[in-house]
This record gives structure tokens, C-alpha cells and sequence, in this order.
């Protein structure tokens, strides 16, 4: 049976009526007899007489009261399901492949699930194999989330980390495709984290960058373009020098990635002479700055150009007298250039009454332990060691160990001691702590505040004949630097890199790997939502957050017990979000029934 509209005309103005029918076969032919007249109907009398047949038609529909539905469970769904549509997008899963027959669960299954762990929720391997039940990765991928175990995950890192060199080598490749304009400059840089309570063969004792001194360190490097898209990483041992793994990316650059120019950005920590001379021989240019004990032996450079107490009075020197140009209202910079070097000479007002202020407060913090230390040791009622007083001064000196030198003179006097007696006289050894001040030397610091040092090989001309990268180029270029800087703090907050939870060497490379696989996952989705320009969500922490009020829901008739499936309405910022990212499809209804969301 159906509900059947017949439409009649009267005059000008046509009328709807309404019937109950049903079809029925005489001979070949299909015929229609009219059951029941209904006679007209409003709108929503149709809709209701439809849905009564409907319900008479099918077996399996049950009429329900909203008190007998339960929502009996749910899985994060729109968050993954965009994660796992951007990593068909850099078309990863072909870099893992998959081996016919050969497993229920691949490695890049595996792959996915601990990427897309680390941008979401990250925590341990053990906490990523209970994470993805309560997502709809399961159905995205087609795989079993009960066997995502620990074992399993353990068993797939060496697997995944051996895909590393092909993940590097497609990720250049897609970069080049998209713009290649981007990896005429690269930025390189290097950060440290650390193990937890155990030791691994890449571990040595040093100093990381974040958490101070750590007895287990490892050092990690990265390469991004202009845009700080990865394309190249790698686990280094703890204790190797910043300075000595030039080497090894310009050869890396050259050979496995075909590069015959670049111009290499990195940090004034791995400036060396025969690290800039390496990458010349190579055919490269460089972008970097050198350390402040090197600002002094700069060919050209006069330290008295920047002689003065105010910032303002050296600016107006500077400008009038030594023909330096503003690059904005913190630097002014003059171009020398010598020996095929180019060396920017820089002075930041703000860097110089910052590093005046640091450096007064290190000295009155100084000299104000020694003046109590001094009273103290003259007012002590036992004898003291000398021993033990130079390692106290000495972490005293920290920041100012060059301006002064301490000295330790010997120091008797009496004490008046109660006996039996009445009182007696006491002898007490004590010390005196002096400091030598080395003017010069503070002098000499004080014509360094605030000035820095650019150095490039950069002379290629442009058609105009004018140079490719001129001084103020070069300076945005270095200040670019901070791009994989963002990387590694990305990298180290939002996607936890440290501290490490693994320590065989392979399971440790395969953990980096993972987390640029994932840092690449966000800075793309971060682009490409801020380049669309129609949501204000310019985090990839927002984005996800905003997403992953989309979820699936399971529902149940209290009765029957038969489970449905149905994601929550998407709000207007989600399809906003999809749409930048160009993935409208994981909302659309036959998209969802594939996945067996209705």
C-alpha cells in the first residue's frame, strides 16, 4: 500500500487528494486500485500517513518512544577520519604498501593508528592500543582494534622505521610537485630530549635544551622548507657536537635527493669554518650567524661603532657616521663583505638594553652573595675548610666567570667560649672571599650587546642583476630559522616527543619517525584551514578539538537489542574545516554507509 496524490483542476486552481492504493498484476500488465479515499490533506497529515505505511510495509521498522532508545555507546569519528583522509593525501600508505594475504593488520595499519595517536591523545605505545577503541579507526581502516595490542605495535616499530629513508624520499618528492620554489632554502636545526630511568646505546650524559642536564640524551635533526614541511630527520647519539652533522645532510641533500642547489638556513651553533667551506665544495649557499666570541675577528667589524651607555645615542651613530640602514624598529644593519663572505653587522636596541639589564643583575647578584658570605665567615664559631669554598664561588660566577676573579685569603680571629673554668679564648680559621674585576673585559662584553652577525656566501643575481638574497634578505631569512624551531616545539608539546618511553635504538628512530609523521599530519592541516580563510581556528589543537564533537553513536531499542549507527550533525565550523581540507565526502551519506554508519 502507498499513499497516491491525484491532482484536479478547477478552472484556474488545481487541487490535491489523496488515496490509499496498491499495485497488483492482471496479465502482464501492473494495475493500481484505490483502496481507501482520503480526500485532501494537509502536509503533515501526508507525512505521518507515509511513515504509518512505511512502518506496515517493513518488518524490521519498530515504533518507539524516545524513553525506550538507548544510546549505548560512541567513538570519536570526525577527527580521525580527517587525519586518516590527510594521509591518503600525501599518499603515505604507498610508501608502506600492502602485502597481499600476508597480514589482517599492516604495518602501515599500525603505522596510522600511532600517528594519528600522537596528534590526538598521545601517551605510550600501551596507551595508543587501548586509545584506538574508542575510535572509528576500525572501520576506517577496515582492521580489528582488538588486535592493536602492545606486542603487536612493539613488533611493527622496526618495520616502520625501515620505510623511514622511502618516507623521506616521497615526502621531497611531494614538495617538489607542490611547490618547488619552497626547497630552494631549507632549514635545518637540531634538539635534544631524554630517556626515563633506564639506558639506551644512542643515550649519553648532557645538557638538553629543555630539561637541563639529563644522564640519558639524544639528539634529533630535522629539515624543513620554506613553508616547514619535513622531509628529512634523524636520531643522533647524545653526545654528538651540533658542528659535525653539517657533513652528513649536505651529503645527504646531494645524493639521496638529487639536490644541485639549495641555500642551507641553520643554527650559529653549527657555524664552522669547515662546515661553511664543506657546503661551498658541495655547491651550496648558506644562510647563518655567528656566535658572539666570533663578532670580534668579523673582517671590517669596529666594535667602537657600538660604543655608548643610551640605544639611542649608538642608533644615531651608527645611521650618521658608519652608514647603517633600518630594517625595522629592532635592527639596523650595515653589509661587509670580504674574502667571498657576506657578513651583515646588526644592532638590536631591544637585545641590548636586555642583555645590559641581565648581565648588571648577574654582577649585584654576585657581589651581593660575597658581601654576606663575608659576614658569615666572620661570624662562624668552628673553623672552616678552604676546600669547600671555591666550588660555592664558582657557581656564584655563573654569566659573569670572565669579568672577575675570585680570591681566597685566610682569615684568624677569637672567640670568647664558655668552660668550666669561666670562659676561654677560642682560635677560629676562617677565609675572606675577594674579587678581582677585569674592566677591560666588562668593557669589552658591553660593545657586544645587542649586536649580531649574519653570514651568507649568497651572490647569485637576479635577471635585473640585482643580488638574489641582498642584507635584508638575508636577515628575514635567518629570522625564518624560527619555522623549525616551531617544528621542534611542536614536536616536543603538542605531540609529546619527550621524555621517551622506548629504548631499543630501532624503536627509538621509528618514535621520531612517528612524531614528524604526525607533526607533518598538523602544520598541513593547520595550513590549509588558515589558507581557506573561513574559520578563525588557527591551531591544529583547535581544529581537533572543534572536530571531535562529531562522533558515532551506537543506539539501541530497549526491546530488540538491534544496534544503529548514526554520527552526531555536523555544526557549520566542522563542514567549514572539511571543506578547506577538501574532504566534504566523510559526511556524505554514501561515504557513511560504506562504513556501516547509516
Amino acid at each position: 500500500m502507498y499513499l497516491m496524490p491525484q491532482t484536479k483542476k478547477q478552472g484556474s486552481k488545481s487541487y490535491t487528494y489523496y488515496s490509499i492504493a496498491e499495485s497488483y498484476r492482471k496479465g502482464p500488465n501492473t494495475c493500481t486500485r484505490i483502496l481507501f479515499r482520503l480526500g485532501k490533506l494537509s502536509p503533515t497529515k501526508v507525512e505521518q500517513i507515509r511513515a504509518i505505511l512505511e512502518i506496515a510495509r517493513s518488518r524490521e521498522v519498530q515504533v518507539l518512544s524516545l524513553e525506550n532508545l538507548i544510546f549505548s555507546n560512541h567513538w570519536s569519528y570526525l577527527e580521525v577520519a580527517v587525519l586518516n583522509h590527510q594521509w591518503e593525501t600525501w599518499g603515505l600508505s604507498s610508501v608502506f604498501g600492502r602485502e597481499k594475504g600476508a597480514k589482517d593488520l599492516a604495518t602501515v595499519d599500525v603505522a596510522k593508528v600511532l600517528t594519528f595517536n600522537r596528534c590526538l591523545d598521545p601517551g605510550s605505545k600501551s596507551y595508543a592500543s587501548r586509545w584506538v577503541k574508542t575510535t572509528s579507526l576500525d572501520r576506517l581502516l577496515k582492521i580489528e582494534a582488538g588486535k592493536v595490542n602492545d606486542d603487536r605495535i612493539y613488533r611493527e616499530l622496526p618495520h616502520i622505521e625501515a620505510r623511514k629513508e622511502a618516507l623521506e624520499e616521497h615526502l621531497f618528492e611531494q614538495l617538489h610537485k607542490r611547490v618547488p620554489e619552497n626547497l630552494e632554502m631549507v632549514f635545518y636545526d637540531l634538539t635534544s630530549s631524554h630517556f626515563e630511568g633506564t639506558h639506551c646505546s644512542l643515550a649519553r650524559p648532557g645538557r638538553t635544551k629543555s630539561c637541563g642536564f639529563k644522564s640519558h640524551k639524544i639528539v634529533f635533526s630535522l629539515v624543513v622548507d620554506q613553508e616547514g614541511y619535513p622531509f628529512s630527520w634523524e636520531v643522533l647519539e647524545g653526545d654528538t657536537p651540533e658542528v659535525k652533522t653539517i657533513e652528513r645532510k649536505v651529503q645527504e641533500c646531494k645524493e639521496r635527493f638529487g639536490i644541485e642547489y639549495i641555500t642551507l638556513v641553520f643554527d650559529r651553533g653549527m657555524v664552522s669554518k669547515a662546515n661553511l667551506d664543506l657546503i661551498e665544495k658541495a655547491g651550496y649557499t648558506y644562510i647563518s650567524a655567528l656566535d658572539k666570541d666570533e663578532i670580534s675577528g668579523v673582517p671590517g667589524m669596529d666594535l667602537t661603532w657600538f660604543k655608548g651607555e643610551a640605544p639611542q645615542e649608538i642608533i644615531h651613530a651608527l645611521v650618521q657616521a658608519y652608514g647603517f640602514e633600518k630594517y625595522d624598529e629592532d635592527l639596523y644593519f650595515k653589509e661587509l663583505e670580504k674574502e667571498g663572505k657576506r657578513y651583515v653587522v646588526g644592532f638590536n636596541p631591544t637585545l641590548f638594553g636586555e642583555q645590559r639589564r641581565i648581565r648588571q643583575e648577574q654582577i649585584d647578584r654576585l657581589l651581593r652573595f660575597i658581601s654576606q658570605k663575608n659576614q658569615e665567615l666572620k661570624q662562624r664559631k668552628k673553623s672552616i675548610c678552604k676546600e669547600s669554598l671555591p666550588q660555592t664561588v664558582s657557581k656564584k660566577l655563573k654569566g659573569v666567570r670572565s669579568f672577575y676573579t675570585p680570591q681566597i685569603e685566610p682569615l684568624t680571629y677569637q672567640i670568647t667560649k664558655p668552660s668550666k673554668k669561666g670562659t676561654q679564648l677560642k682560635t677560629i680559621q676562617s677565609f675572606q672571599i675577594s674579587l678581582e674585576v677585569h674592566e677591560e673585559k666588562i668593557a669589552q662584553a658591553k660593545l657586544l650587546d645587542g649586536v649580531c652577525v649574519f653570514i651568507t656566501n649568497t651572490k647569485d643575481l637576479e635577471n635585473s642583476g640585482h643580488l638574489k638574497y641582498p642584507a635584508h634578505r638575508v636577515i628575514g631569512s635567518y629570522r625564518a630559522k624560527a619555522k623549525v624551531e616551531e617544528a621542534f616545539r611542536e614536536i616536543k608539546s603538542f605531540v609529546e616527543l619527550n621524555p621517551i618511553y622506548v629504548f631499543k635504538p630501532e624503536h627509538v628512530r621509528a618514535h621520531y619517525t612517528l612524531c614528524v609523521l604526525a607533526y607533518l599530519m598538523n602544520i598541513s592541516i593547520t595550513l590549509q584551514v588558515k589558507e581557506a580563510g573561513t574559520t578563525s581556528l588557527k591551531s591544529a589543537s583547535a581544529i581537533y578539538h572543534e572536530l571531535s564533537r562529531c562522533i558515532l553513536g551506537e543506539f539501541k531499542a530497549e526491546a530488540q537489542g538491534k544496534s544503529v549507527y548514526k554520527i552526531t550533525t555536523a555544526t557549520p565550523v566542522q563542514k567549514e574545516i572539511l571543506s578547506a581540507l577538501n574532504c566534504r565526502e566523510l559526511l556524505q551519506k554514501s561515504y557513511l554507509k560504506e562504513l556501516g554508519i547509516s
